[in-house]
C-alpha cells in the first residue's frame, strides 16, 4: 500500500534537514581544524599569553616547530635533553656540545634540545610532543640537573618558559570529534578560539612548585645555619649559593619529581626509552665550602630520584660525583657549566651506558 503524500513529503524533509545540518558540521569542523593549523603558525612568531620574556618566546617557539617538522620527515636515533651544560661557556675551547659529542662516541644521530633551565616540565612538554610525533627517535637522554628539582629558580609560578610550555600542547593537539565537541561548548560560554586554547593548555601545565618550595626551604636550609661562617666574605658567597641551589630535601611528593615520572610513562608508551642521568656538580667545592652535610644531603636527594626513576622502570646513571673541580667553569656562580674536557668525560660516560654491558 502506498505511503500518504504528506508522510513521505516529511521524510525527505528530514533527510533533507540531516543532510543540510551534515554539511554545516562538517563545514565548521574544516574551519576548526584551520584554526588549529593557523594558532601552529600564529603563535611560533608571537606569545599566546602575556610575557615578560616575548623574545625568548618566539625563539624557542621556533625551535619546538622545527623539531616537529624535522620528525614528520625522520628522527634521529636519539633526543637529548638538557639545559645550559650542553654547550660550551668560554671562546677559547672547543665548542661542540654535549650532543655531538655523545653522536661522535656513540655513531648515533642524536638530536640536542637544550634551554637555560630547561627542566622535568619541559620535557614532559616535549615528551607529549614527541609521543605524537609521525616520526619517533628510538632513546631520549635526559639530563637531571639536581638544581632544577631544588632551586627556587625553577618553582616560581611566574616560570620562564610558560608560553613554551603551551605552545608545545599546540603542536601536539590533534583536531578530533572530542577537541571538537569542547570547541563548541566553549563558544557557548562566550570564547573566542585564543580563550578556548588558553584553557586546554593552561590547565595542569605547572605543578604547585611555589608552595612546595616555601614549605620545604626553611626546615630544609636551618641545617646549614653558620657552616659558611668560618669562610671569608668572598667564599662565604659562593657558599651560600651552593646551599641554596643544592639542599632543599626532595621527597615522593616533589612537584619536579612527579613531572619527571609523566615523562618517562609518556615516553615509554611511545616505545622511546629513556636515559636518564645526574649532571655532575662540583662536589668538591662544595664539600670544602659547605661541609660534609653538603654530600649527604645531595645523596639522600639522588636516592630519593632514583627510587621515583626506578618506579617507571628506569635505571639512573649517577654522575653527580663523576668530576673534579678542574672540570668546571662560571665556578663563581656555584653551576654546572662545563669545559670541554668535562663535557667530554660526561660524554663518554653516556656512550658506555647507552652501549650497555660488553
Amino acid at each position: 500500500m502506498p505511503r500518504p503524500p504528506r508522510i513521505s513529503a516529511l521524510r525527505t524533509s528530514l533527510v533533507l534537514a540531516v543532510i543540510l545540518a551534515a554539511g554545516v558540521v562538517v563545514s565548521d569542523y574544516a574551519a576548526f581544524a584551520s584554526l588549529c593549523r593557523a594558532s601552529i603558525a600564529r603563535f611560533m612568531k608571537e606569545s599566546a599569553w602575556p610575557s615578560p620574556h616575548p623574545e625568548y618566546d618566539s625563539y624557542y617557539n621556533a625551535n619546538a616547530y622545527n623539531l616537529w617538522q624535522e620528525l614528520a620527515t625522520d628522527a634521529p636515533d636519539a633526543i637529548y635533553f638538557n639545559d645550559s651544560v650542553m654547550g660550551a661557556h668560554n671562546s677559547h675551547e672547543r665548542q661542540e656540545t654535549l650532543a655531538q659529542l655523545v653522536a661522535e662516541a656513540t655513531g648515533l644521530r642524536v638530536k640536542g634540545v637544550s634551554a637555560p633551565g630547561l627542566c622535568p616540565v619541559l620535557v614532559k612538554g616535549y615528551a607529549t610532543l614527541l609521543a605524537r610525533a609521525v616520526h619517533k627517535p628510538r632513546l631520549a637522554i635526559i639530563n637531571i640537573n639536581p638544581r632544577a628539582l631544588t632551586a627556587k629558580d625553577f618553582f616560581e609560578l611566574d616560570y620562564y618558559y610558560g608560553n613554551l610550555l603551551q605552545y608545545l600542547t599546540i603542536l601536539a593537539f590533534e583536531p578530533g570529534p572530542r577537541s571538537y565537541a569542547a570547541w563548541c561548548a566553549a563558544r557557548l560560554h562566550g570564547l573566542d578560539f585564543t580563550g578556548y586554547l588558553t584553557g586546554i593548555t593552561a590547565s595542569g601545565a605547572f605543578p604547585a612548585q611555589e608552595s612546595y618550595y616555601a614549605a620545604h626551604r626553611k626546615a630544609a636550609l636551618e641545617p646549614f645555619t653558620g657552616s659558611c661562617a668560618q669562610n671569608d666574605p668572598e667564599t662565604a658567597g659562593l657558599c651560600r649559593l651552593f646551599i641554596d641551589n643544592y639542599m632543599i630535601v626532595i621527597d615522593d611528593q616533589c612537584p619536579m619529581l612527579l613531572v619527571l615520572g609523566d615523562a618517562l610513562a609518556i615516553l615509554q608508551q611511545a616505545g622511546i626509552t629513556p636515559v636518564v642521568y645526574v649532571t655532575p656538580v662540583n662536589m668538591e667545592e662544595a664539600l670544602a665550602l659547605a661541609g660534609p652535610q653538603f654530600q649527604q644531603r645531595m645523596r639522600g636527594n639522588i636516592a630519593r630520584l632514583r627510587q621515583g626513576v626506578a618506579s617507571r622502570g628506569v635505571s639512573l646513571l649517577d654522575f653527580s660525583e663523576a668530576l673534579g673541580p678542574e672540570a668546571f667553569v662560571d665556578r663563581q656562580w656555584a653551576c654546572e657549566h662545563l669545559a670541554f674536557e668535562g663535557r667530554q668525560r660526561v660524554a663518554t660516560l653516556l656512550a658506555e651506558a647507552i652501549a650497555g654491558p660488553r
